[in-house]
Protein backbone atom coordinates (compact mmCIF):
# COMPACT_ATOMS: atom_id res chain seq x y z
CA UNK A 1 0.00 0.00 0.00
CA UNK A 2 2.76 2.69 0.91
CA UNK A 3 4.52 1.66 -2.09
CA UNK A 4 1.67 1.68 -4.63
CA UNK A 5 0.58 5.18 -2.87
CA UNK A 6 4.26 6.42 -3.83
CA UNK A 7 4.53 5.30 -7.09
CA UNK A 8 0.96 7.38 -7.58
CA UNK A 9 2.19 10.54 -6.03
CA UNK A 10 -0.06 10.56 -3.75
CA UNK A 11 0.37 10.98 0.05
CA UNK A 12 -3.26 10.79 1.20
CA UNK A 13 -3.30 8.93 4.52
CA UNK A 14 -3.90 5.09 4.16
CA UNK A 15 -4.96 2.73 7.03
CA UNK A 16 -3.49 -0.39 7.84
CA UNK A 17 -1.88 -2.65 10.54
CA UNK A 18 1.30 -3.16 11.79
CA UNK A 19 2.67 -6.38 13.98
CA UNK A 20 4.52 -5.18 17.14
CA UNK A 21 7.50 -7.32 18.23
CA UNK A 22 4.84 -9.60 20.61
CA UNK A 23 2.77 -10.60 17.67
CA UNK A 24 0.05 -7.67 18.38
CA UNK A 25 -1.36 -5.47 15.94
CA UNK A 26 -1.72 -2.20 15.88
CA UNK A 27 -4.11 0.06 13.75
CA UNK A 28 -2.29 2.62 11.85
CA UNK A 29 -2.31 5.42 9.56
CA UNK A 30 0.51 5.70 7.02
CA UNK A 31 1.56 8.63 4.98
CA UNK A 32 4.15 7.81 2.38
CA UNK A 33 6.50 9.95 0.36
CA UNK A 34 9.12 9.91 -1.96
CA UNK A 35 12.50 11.57 -0.88
CA UNK A 36 15.68 12.36 -2.35
CA UNK A 37 18.56 10.94 -0.01
CA UNK A 38 22.18 10.90 -0.61
CA UNK A 39 21.28 10.11 -4.62
CA UNK A 40 18.85 7.93 -3.72
CA UNK A 41 14.86 8.07 -3.93
CA UNK A 42 13.31 6.36 -0.84
CA UNK A 43 10.44 6.19 0.46
CA UNK A 44 9.50 8.06 3.71
CA UNK A 45 6.60 6.15 6.31
CA UNK A 46 4.90 8.30 8.46
CA UNK A 47 2.62 5.91 10.66
CA UNK A 48 0.47 7.42 13.30
CA UNK A 49 -0.96 5.24 16.28
CA UNK A 50 -4.94 5.67 15.66
CA UNK A 51 -6.35 2.79 18.52
CA UNK A 52 -7.81 5.48 20.07
CA UNK A 53 -10.19 6.44 16.97
CA UNK A 54 -10.52 3.13 15.84
CA UNK A 55 -12.14 2.02 19.34
CA UNK A 56 -13.97 5.45 19.16
CA UNK A 57 -15.11 4.48 15.67
CA UNK A 58 -16.25 0.68 16.70
CA UNK A 59 -18.16 2.13 19.94
CA UNK A 60 -20.19 4.42 17.59
CA UNK A 61 -20.95 2.13 15.34
CA UNK A 62 -22.29 -0.50 17.94
CA UNK A 63 -23.88 1.90 19.80
CA UNK A 64 -25.72 3.25 16.37
CA UNK A 65 -26.48 -0.41 15.28
CA UNK A 66 -28.20 -0.27 19.05
CA UNK A 67 -30.61 2.49 18.55
CA UNK A 68 -31.41 1.08 15.20
CA UNK A 69 -32.36 -1.93 16.04
CA UNK A 70 -34.55 -0.45 19.13
CA UNK A 71 -35.64 2.00 16.44
CA UNK A 72 -36.94 -0.52 13.78
CA UNK A 73 -38.17 -3.33 16.47
CA UNK A 74 -40.15 -1.12 18.46
CA UNK A 75 -43.84 -0.90 19.00
CA UNK A 76 -44.32 2.58 19.34
CA UNK A 77 -44.37 5.20 16.48
CA UNK A 78 -40.53 6.67 16.33
CA UNK A 79 -39.96 9.23 14.51
CA UNK A 80 -37.09 12.29 13.86
CA UNK A 81 -38.17 16.14 12.79
CA UNK A 82 -36.74 18.74 11.34
CA UNK A 83 -36.93 22.03 13.29
CA UNK A 84 -39.80 22.95 10.98
CA UNK A 85 -41.56 19.89 11.27
CA UNK A 86 -41.30 18.04 8.47
CA UNK A 87 -40.04 14.03 9.68
CA UNK A 88 -36.33 13.02 8.07
CA UNK A 89 -36.79 9.28 9.27
CA UNK A 90 -39.68 6.85 11.01
CA UNK A 91 -39.96 3.25 11.92
CA UNK A 92 -42.12 0.87 10.46
CA UNK A 93 -44.39 0.99 13.59
CA UNK A 94 -45.17 4.56 12.94
CA UNK A 95 -46.18 4.01 9.43
CA UNK A 96 -48.36 1.21 9.88
CA UNK A 97 -49.82 3.84 12.75
CA UNK A 98 -50.59 6.34 10.54
CA UNK A 99 -51.63 4.01 7.54
CA UNK A 100 -49.54 5.25 5.18
CA UNK A 101 -46.14 3.63 3.75
CA UNK A 102 -42.45 5.02 5.11
CA UNK A 103 -41.82 6.92 2.13
CA UNK A 104 -45.14 8.87 1.70
CA UNK A 105 -44.77 9.51 5.43
CA UNK A 106 -41.41 11.21 5.03
CA UNK A 107 -42.75 13.32 2.76
CA UNK A 108 -45.20 14.75 5.15
CA UNK A 109 -44.47 17.12 8.32
CA UNK A 110 -45.59 16.26 11.90
CA UNK A 111 -48.40 19.20 11.86
CA UNK A 112 -50.14 16.28 9.14
CA UNK A 113 -50.38 13.97 11.23
CA UNK A 114 -52.79 15.75 14.18
CA UNK A 115 -56.92 15.97 13.42
CA UNK A 116 -57.09 19.31 14.36
CA UNK A 117 -54.48 21.98 13.59
CA UNK A 118 -54.97 23.90 16.73
CA UNK A 119 -54.36 21.33 18.83
CA UNK A 120 -51.04 20.81 17.12
CA UNK A 121 -50.15 24.90 17.52
CA UNK A 122 -50.81 24.20 21.41
CA UNK A 123 -48.32 21.47 20.77
CA UNK A 124 -45.41 23.62 19.61
CA UNK A 125 -46.42 26.24 22.52
CA UNK A 126 -45.55 23.93 24.95
CA UNK A 127 -42.50 22.76 23.15
CA UNK A 128 -41.39 25.99 22.98
CA UNK A 129 -41.93 26.85 26.73
CA UNK A 130 -40.96 23.39 27.94
CA UNK A 131 -38.14 21.90 25.45
CA UNK A 132 -39.54 18.55 25.71
CA UNK A 133 -42.63 16.66 26.20
CA UNK A 134 -43.54 13.75 27.83
CA UNK A 135 -46.96 11.90 27.33
CA UNK A 136 -48.62 14.81 26.17
CA UNK A 137 -51.75 13.79 24.98
CA UNK A 138 -53.22 14.31 21.15
CA UNK A 139 -55.34 13.31 18.70
CA UNK A 140 -53.81 11.87 15.50
CA UNK A 141 -55.25 11.63 11.72
CA UNK A 142 -54.59 8.00 10.02
CA UNK A 143 -54.64 8.48 5.96
CA UNK A 144 -58.06 7.58 5.96
CA UNK A 145 -59.03 10.49 8.08
CA UNK A 146 -59.90 7.89 11.24
CA UNK A 147 -58.89 9.63 14.59
CA UNK A 148 -56.19 8.13 16.65
CA UNK A 149 -55.85 8.49 20.73
CA UNK A 150 -51.76 9.00 21.21
CA UNK A 151 -49.13 9.89 23.98
CA UNK A 152 -46.53 11.75 22.39
CA UNK A 153 -42.90 11.98 24.13
CA UNK A 154 -40.49 14.64 22.13
CA UNK A 155 -37.18 15.47 23.19
CA UNK A 156 -35.03 17.97 21.01
CA UNK A 157 -32.38 16.86 19.18
CA UNK A 158 -28.91 18.63 19.23
CA UNK A 159 -25.83 18.91 17.58
CA UNK A 160 -22.20 18.74 19.12
CA UNK A 161 -22.29 22.34 20.10
CA UNK A 162 -25.83 22.17 21.41
CA UNK A 163 -27.65 23.62 18.66
CA UNK A 164 -31.21 22.17 17.97
CA UNK A 165 -31.45 20.69 14.79
CA UNK A 166 -34.82 19.12 15.59
CA UNK A 167 -36.76 16.65 17.49
CA UNK A 168 -37.05 13.22 18.04
CA UNK A 169 -40.07 11.76 19.69
CA UNK A 170 -42.01 8.47 20.27
CA UNK A 171 -45.62 7.96 19.71
CA UNK A 172 -47.46 5.56 21.78
CA UNK A 173 -51.22 4.56 20.28
CA UNK A 174 -54.00 4.47 23.21
CA UNK A 175 -57.17 4.61 21.47
CA UNK A 176 -58.39 0.86 22.72
CA UNK A 177 -57.10 1.82 26.06
CA UNK A 178 -59.01 5.24 25.78
CA UNK A 179 -62.11 3.87 24.81
CA UNK A 180 -62.55 0.91 26.87
CA UNK A 181 -61.64 3.61 30.14
CA UNK A 182 -64.48 5.53 28.24
CA UNK A 183 -67.15 2.35 28.23
CA UNK A 184 -65.85 1.58 32.30
CA UNK A 185 -66.85 5.35 32.72
CA UNK A 186 -70.06 4.94 30.67
CA UNK A 187 -70.68 1.81 32.70
CA UNK A 188 -70.11 2.64 36.14
CA UNK A 189 -72.64 5.85 34.98
CA UNK A 190 -75.06 3.62 34.33
CA UNK A 191 -74.98 1.80 37.39
CA UNK A 192 -74.84 4.80 39.63
CA UNK A 193 -77.55 6.42 37.57
CA UNK A 194 -79.82 3.32 38.41
CA UNK A 195 -79.17 3.19 42.20
CA UNK A 196 -79.54 6.68 42.93
CA UNK A 197 -82.79 6.55 40.84
CA UNK A 198 -83.92 2.84 42.58
CA UNK A 199 -87.30 2.56 44.19
CA UNK A 200 -85.02 0.66 47.43
CA UNK A 201 -82.60 1.77 49.68
CA UNK A 202 -79.28 0.96 48.34
CA UNK A 203 -76.00 1.40 50.04
CA UNK A 204 -72.47 0.22 48.43
CA UNK A 205 -70.34 -1.39 51.01
CA UNK A 206 -66.30 -1.46 50.61
CA UNK A 207 -65.40 -4.58 52.59
CA UNK A 208 -61.86 -3.49 52.62
CA UNK A 209 -62.47 -0.09 55.01
CA UNK A 210 -65.47 -1.17 56.23
CA UNK A 211 -67.40 2.16 55.11
CA UNK A 212 -70.37 2.72 52.60
CA UNK A 213 -68.98 4.58 49.45
CA UNK A 214 -72.50 5.56 48.16
CA UNK A 215 -76.17 5.87 49.07
CA UNK A 216 -79.02 6.66 47.58
CA UNK A 217 -81.96 9.03 48.43
CA UNK A 218 -83.66 6.30 49.68
CA UNK A 219 -81.25 5.30 51.87
CA UNK A 220 -80.94 9.09 53.31
CA UNK A 221 -84.43 8.82 54.33
CA UNK A 222 -84.33 5.21 55.86
CA UNK A 223 -81.49 5.62 58.00
CA UNK A 224 -82.88 9.13 58.74
CA UNK A 225 -78.95 10.25 58.06
CA UNK A 226 -77.54 12.62 54.66
CA UNK A 227 -75.50 11.04 52.55
CA UNK A 228 -72.49 12.84 53.59
CA UNK A 229 -72.93 11.58 56.77
CA UNK A 230 -73.70 7.88 55.66
CA UNK A 231 -70.44 7.72 54.12
CA UNK A 232 -68.74 8.01 57.35
CA UNK A 233 -69.63 4.96 58.39
CA UNK A 234 -70.38 1.42 57.69
CA UNK A 235 -73.04 -1.42 58.52
CA UNK A 236 -72.05 -2.45 61.59
CA UNK A 237 -72.60 1.40 62.65
CA UNK A 238 -76.14 1.47 61.55
CA UNK A 239 -76.99 -2.17 63.28
CA UNK A 240 -77.92 -2.81 66.54
CA UNK A 241 -75.78 -5.16 69.01
CA UNK A 242 -78.53 -7.84 68.38
CA UNK A 243 -80.99 -8.75 65.73
CA UNK A 244 -84.07 -9.90 66.81
CA UNK A 245 -84.61 -13.38 66.05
Amino acid sequence: HVQAGSERGSNDPIENEIIRSDGSTVPVEVVANVVEFGGQHLIQGTFRDISDRKKTESALRESETKYRTLFEQSSDAIYLSARGGRLLDLNEAGAALFGYSREEMLSLDVANLYLDPNEWKEFVEVMGSQGAVREYEATGVKKDGSPIDCLVTVSPWCSEDGTVRGYQGLVRDVTEQRRAEDELRQSEERFRTLVHHAPEAIVLWNLETGKFVDANANAERLFGLPRKRLLELGPFDVSPPFQPD
